[in-house]
This record gives structure tokens, C-alpha cells and sequence, in this order.
């Protein structure tokens, strides 16, 4: 890179003489000696502030020569970047340490599940809406926060540059990297892994430490004459297997039904037998006055029914039955109308300490490895791409010399071509645009656009699957809202939904989108940083002076693309992680926070879409006011949301598409986060000593007049 020292000297100050009025030259004597007083302090001061950075320049290795800024940013660089994400998991744990003890002092636990509210399920689900919300902001910024902290360790020193430089290899600057992790240190792998790690159980079991819970009540229905509730119906069953629970259960229960009144029932048509959870007893009353029940002995009830000992599940389609209710029957009687016992629905908010335990497990994990990564970093890591061409242009790379055009496809073979003399190229810098998408590898690009088109159709084919399913029972798949747990709207796929193992079962199933989505976001994130265009407006124009080339507005970084191509328009300072002479610090890797910030935004927006549309539906059954079997646990599912879902992918999709076909002016090769192809460009003058801490362009530097062909560098 091209350096030009625009240290500008210090004016001399030339304070203005006070006009004589006849009798001033007190005055004036008395106003020059305080202002050669000032200027005197001010040179003592200066002269400090020289000795303390000399002192500063012997210990940091900074050239004396260079002047630095008067005031450091201290809210800048790598190390308060991993300080900030310590201090942000630090605050993310106290929080989830806080919720968990306060829920299980509180309300106490059974089996490791807790139940912080009963009652009223408009409550419910408000409370269960806003701490998903809660918990999808926290995990987004957490997971952010390692991302942050990964890309830092994955960050190379200049040492491990030069040795992969020196077999032909290259390591990637300025992005999140996997190649990076064969070619660095074991203790900052082995955080990375760490990190990387402690996210899966967050993101699997996160959304489902705080969950939802319904009544459902077991009905028994019976076929009656009119004159059950008329005259209080005195039934007398001779129940044939006493020793049955369920056979004694009934005769019971119908036996005391039977002494009711009518006004204790509602009626229940057909077309409102949607979902049974607020019923207990159903009755449906026989068309014609006749008798319903007919004494059998054992074995013909055995032949003829055989319920007890053989499970024969029976379907109500209500939807058909609704259709034509004038001619409802039931094994060939015809019904009149409904009655049933009303019981009002009522939910529960629950939580699993264990899984809120496990959650905290992850977090003290994340929390420790990233303030660690402050001592395990060794060395200056190349964080962004400033620091790469810092460290170049302090220490050029002799494995690139002589290939100053050279870009990152160029470079890729340079394994092969190791030993190969470097031949000169012809570089025009006229009209010369690239399409956005080359300064990221097309394995970069597939990965993530096949996992984001992947997730999208398995989520278009559960779509087309719940509008049918819902869509035969009569039922619109968009009016059950978001979250909201129906009969109709489960998910069976064989698991176990009872117990323990149904409860596990159904957390994991129902989290699973959880992690495809945050990997989508680490692979957004890692895209964007890697290609960006610039930001020209319409009427922003370059001149050329004559030495350096100007712009009408001041290019503002983006991410390694943009960074990069705008070092060959403009002459700036490096916006490096530490710092020195006329640098710029930075608190943000290559994501700035106007991006990064609505990224992370419309990353919580999509984990909680996912949470509400694919969720934990957890039943209790009570059958009298009593448990009377396990809690079921299953997936239950909301068509809204996964449209909702869907579409934010297909946003990120287009965008990233829009992004990647945008062509943009570079005058320069494109290096994208390649170390040999960024190396390539800095080699300055051996007269230019101090190019790394001053403002510096990417140009011709060197014109070889003695050679015939006019090579130039």
C-alpha cells in the first residue's frame, strides 16, 4: 500500500496585537506576558506527554516518529469487545440464576416441574407470550455474544500466518472461520469448542423451560331416552366385571348424573363439539321413547363387546356430523340434541428446574470460556482487516512479493505454484466492477443457502400438512393464533407422551428449529461480514489530485469487502483492534452495529415466531377433579407463525441475494478474508517505514524505469 505522511505541523500561534489608544502599553505588556506564560505551561506539558509516549513507544515497539492522537479510545478493540460479551453472559446468567430460584422458592417443584400460575387461560397465555419473548432476546444476545468471542479466537497471530504462508497455505481475516481451527493454537480451539458447544443445549431447551400447560377432562358419553331427565332416571346396571376400575367408575358416575336436573346442562350441538376439554359428562337423548339397554350375560357381552379387553378407537368427525344434524344417530338411534356438564378451562404456567438448570450449566460455561479467552489469546490476533494490513505493511510477507495484483482466486493455487517465478499482470482500474457475491466463497454461499432453503420447505410441507388436517375437521388454520394448544393441532410421530420420556421427547422435538435457526444466523452473520457493498450516493464523485484520491463524502467501513475496495478510492487510517499512531480503534469486528443490531433483531423475531409455532403442548387429564393418568406431553403446532417464520427466511434469502448481485467499483483485486491475497497488496516502499500508522491507500508505488517493459508495483 502507498503511504503519504499527513502529519500536519503544529501552527504557531500569533495571538493579535491589542491596538494602542494612547495609554495601553501596560495593558498590552500585561497581556503578552500571561499569553508567553500559557504558551510556556502548555510547551512543559507537551514535552511530558512526548516523554510518556517514548516510553510508551520502547514498550509497545510503536515508531517514535509517529505522532498519536491526544486522547486514546479506551471503548475500542478486541479485548473490551471480549470484556463487554463477559460482562453481557455474566449478566444474562444472573438473571436466569435469579428466575430460578425465586420460581423454585416460590412455588416449589414435583418431579422436577414447578407451577408458577393456575387460573384463567387469557392469563396464561399472556405470561407465556411475554417470557418467550424474554427468553428469545436473552439467548439471541448470548448467542451473539459468543459469536463475538469465537470469532476473536479464531482470529490467527502473525506467526501462525507466516507458517501457514510458508507451506502455501492461507488462514481467513476478518470473519468467523472453520479452516482457521486446524491452523491455530489448541487452548483457543479447545474455548471455541466450548463455546460452540454450550449453545446446543441453550437452543434445545431454552424456549421449553417455560411452558404452557391445559386441563383436559375424560368424558363419558351415554345414549338416553327423554325420560332420563325427566323423572331423574334410576339406572341399575349389574356391572358384569366388578373388579373393573373403569366398569365401577361408570356405573357410578352415570348413576349420579342421572339424579341432575336439566338446568345443570348446557346443550352441546354437534357443530360445537370441537374440542371436548371443558366437558365432563356427555348425554346425547334418543329420538324415539324406547329402550336403550338390554340385560346380556357374560359371554354375550364379551362377543359383542369386547372394549375392555381390546382398545377399538372410534373417530367423531364433528365437521360431517354438523353438516347434517337433523339426522345424527348413534348406532342407528337418532339424536335430538346434547347435554353436557360444563367445566371451565383452566391452564397452568409451568417451568422445569432441570432444564432451567441445564441452561445455567451452559451459561457459567460460555461465561468462564469468554473472560479465558482474554489470557488465551497470545500474541496480537489479525481480528480485522485492518490488522492484517497493519501487520503486513509493519512486516511485509516475503511469500508474496512480487504479486501485488494477485487476488484471492488468484492465490488459491498458490500451493502448487509455490516455487514458480511471479509473473507481471496488466491492471486496469477503469470502470472495473465485480459482482459482490466473489468476495465469499461459493462453499460459503451453498452452506447457506442450502440450510436456509432446506428449512424453509420442511416448514412449507408441515404448512400444507396442518391446513389439510385442519382444514377437514371445519376448523380455518389461521384462527387458532399463535401458540395456542388444540386437539387438532398435534404432531404424532410414535414418540412417547406420557411421563418423563414423552416430556424430553416432546422438548426436543419441538426446539429442534431452535438450532437450525440459530445456525442460520452464525452463517448470516459470517456471510454479510465477508460482502457488503459500498455506499456511494447518486451524486458522489472522485477526483484524482496529485497524489492522492479524494471523494466528495468520507467512505464509512462496512464489512471486508467494502473495507477493502475503499483503501483503493480514498486514503484513511486502518480501523484496527489496538489502536497506535493515527489509527482508528474499533468496538465492532466487521459487522458494524447498524447491522449488526438489526440482524440480532430479526434473529429474536424468528426464534420467537418459531416458538409459537412449533411448541411443547402439555395435558393434564382429570377425570372427577382427580389426575387420573401421566400428563401427556406432545408437539403441538400454529399455522400462522410458520407462514410468519417462512416469510422472514424468504426475506433473508432475497436480501442476501440482492447483496450478493449487486456489482460494486473495486479499482483493486478483491481479497476477501484471504491472508495471502490481502499480504499480496502491502508492500511498500522499503522507504516507508511508518505506512502502518498513518492514513494509506492501495496504488502504484514503484515504477521500475530501468526495466524495458515498465513493471510497476
Amino acid at each position: 500500500m502507498d503511504m503519504e505522511d499527513l502529519r500536519v505541523p503544529k501552527a504557531q500561534s500569533s495571538p493579535e496585537r491589542m491596538k494602542d489608544t494612547g495609554d495601553g502599553g501596560d495593558e498590552e505588556r500585561e497581556v503578552h506576558t500571561s499569553f508567553n506564560l500559557r504558551q510556556r505551561v502548555r510547551s512543559i506539558a507537551q514535552n511530558v506527554v512526548d516523554m510518556v509516549q517514548g516510553i510508551r513507544y520502547r514498550h509497545t515497539g510503536e515508531p517514535q516518529g509517529v505522532s498519536v492522537r491526544e486522547k486514546r479510545d479506551r471503548w475500542s478493540g478486541w479485548r473490551f469487545g471480549v470484556r463487554a460479551c463477559g460482562w453481557t453472559s455474566s449478566a444474562v446468567l444472573s438473571a436466569n440464576v435469579i428466575l430460578t430460584v425465586v420460581l423454585a422458592a416460590k412455588f416449589g417443584s414435583t418431579s422436577g416441574i414447578g407451577t408458577a400460575y393456575y387460573g384463567d387461560c387469557s392469563v396464561a397465555n399472556s405470561l407465556n407470550t411475554w417470557l418467550h419473548i424474554l427468553i428469545n432476546v436473552l439467548s439471541s444476545v448470548l448467542l451473539s455474544a459468543s459469536n463475538y468471542t469465537m470469532q476473536v479466537l479464531a482470529a490467527p497471530t502473525r506467526q501462525e500466518i507466516d507458517k501457514a504462508h510458508s507451506k502455501g497455505d492461507w488462514l481467513d481475516t476478518g470473519t468467523p472461520s472453520l479452516r482457521n481451527m486446524l491452523r491455530i493454537r489448541w487452548p483457543r480451539v479447545v474455548s471455541w469448542i466450548v463455546l460452540g458447544l454450550s449453545s446446543v443445549p441453550i437452543h434445545l431447551l431454552y424456549n421449553s423451560a417455560i411452558f404452557k400447560t391445559i386441563e383436559s377432562n375424560e368424558y363419558l358419553m351415554a345414549v338416553v331416552t327423554p325420560d332420563w331427565m325427566k323423572n331423574g332416571g334410576n339406572l341399575s346396571i349389574n356391572v358384569p366385571w366388578s373388579g373393573s376400575p373403569g366398569d365401577q367408575a361408570a356405573g357410578t358416575d352415570l348413576s349420579a348424573a342421572s339424579q341432575g336436573t336439566p338446568s345443570a346442562w348446557d346443550v352441546l350441538m354437534p357443530y360445537n363439539m370441537d374440542y371436548l376439554l371443558g366437558v365432563q359428562r356427555l348425554f346425547a337423548e334418543n329420538h324415539e321413547n324406547t329402550t336403550m339397554f338390554t340385560r346380556m350375560d357374560n359371554a354375550d357381552c364379551i362377543s359383542a363387546y369386547s372394549s375392555t379387553f381390546q382398545e377399538a378407537a372410534r373417530k367423531c368427525d364433528t365437521k360431517k356430523v354438523g353438516e347434517n344434524a337433523d339426522n345424527w344417530a348413534i348406532n342407528g338411534k337418532r339424536i335430538d340434541y346434547c347435554l353436557s356438564q360444563d367445566m371451565p378451562p383452566r391452564c397452568e404456567l409451568q417451568f422445569s428446574v432441570s432444564i432451567l438448570a441445564a441452561v445455567i450449566a451452559c451459561n457459567v460455561f460460555k461465561t468462564v470460556a469468554m473472560f479465558l479467552t482474554l489470557y488465551a489469546q497470545k500474541g496480537m490476533p489479525i481480528v480485522t482487516v485492518g490488522d492484517a494490513v497493519a501487520a503486513f505493511l509493519e512486516e511485509p510477507d516475503p511469500c508474496t512479493a512480487g504479486r501485488c495484483l494477485a487476488s484471492r482466486v488468484d492465490l488459491l493455487g498458490l500451493k502448487q505454484e509455490h516455487s514458480a517465478e511471479s509473473m507481471p499482470k496488466v491492471f486496469s482500474a477503469t470502470d472495473r466492477s465485480v459482482w459482490l457475491a466473489s468476495a465469499a466463497s461459493g462453499k460459503r454461499w451453498a452452506i447457506t443457502f442450502g440450510l436456509t432453503i432446506l428449512w424453509m420447505s420442511i416448514s412449507a410441507f408441515l404448512l400444507s400438512m396442518a391446513t389439510r388436517t385442519l382444514g377437514s375437521t371445519g376448523v380455518s388454520p389461521y384462527a387458532l393464533g399463535f401458540g395456542a394448544i388444540d386437539s387438532r393441532a398435534l404432531i404424532d410421530l410414535g414418540l412417547p407422551s406420557a411421563g418423563t420420556s414423552g416430556l424430553i421427547s416432546a422438548i426436543l422435538l419441538a426446539n429442534l428449529p431452535q438450532a437450525i435457526v440459530s445456525c442460520l444466523y452464525l452463517l448470516y452473520n459470517g456471510l454479510l461480514t465477508v460482502s457488503t457493498p459500498p455506499s456511494r450516493r447518486p451524486d458522489e464523485t472522485f477526483e484524482r489530485s496529485e497524489t492522492v484520491l479524494t471523494s466528495g463524502r468520507r467512505h464509512k467501513c462496512l464489512f471486508s469487502a467494502q473495507e477493502w475496495s475503499n483503501y483503493a478510492h480514498t486514503r484513511k487510517s486502518l480501523r484496527v483492534s489496538s489502536p497506535c499512531g493515527q489509527q482508528r480503534g474499533t468496538y465492532y469486528l466487521q459487522l458494524p452495529l447498524r447491522y449488526s443490531v438489526p440482524l440480532i433483531a430479526i434473529s429474536v423475531v424468528l426464534h420467537w415466531f418459531i416458538s409459537q409455532a412449533i411448541f411443547l403442548a402439555r395435558v393434564n387429564v382429570f377425570d372427577n377433579g382427580e389426575a387420573s393418568v401421566d400428563d401427556i406431553s406432545q408437539v403441538g403446532y400454529s399455522c400462522a407463525p410458520i407462514l410468519g417464520s417462512i416469510l422472514i427466511g424468504a426475506a433473508l434469502l432475497l436480501g442476501a441475494l440482492a447483496a450478493g448481485f449487486t456489482r460494486f467499483r473495486t479499482d483493486m483485486p478483491v481479497a476477501g478474508s484471504c491472508s495471502l491475497a490481502i499480504s499480496a497488496a502491502c508492500h511498500a516502499p522499503n522507504s516507508d517505514q511508518d505506512a502502518a500508522y498513518l492514513p494509506v491507500m492501495w496504488g502504484e508505488t514503484v515504477v521500475q524505469e530501468s526495466v524495458a517493459e515498465g513493471i510497476g508495483h
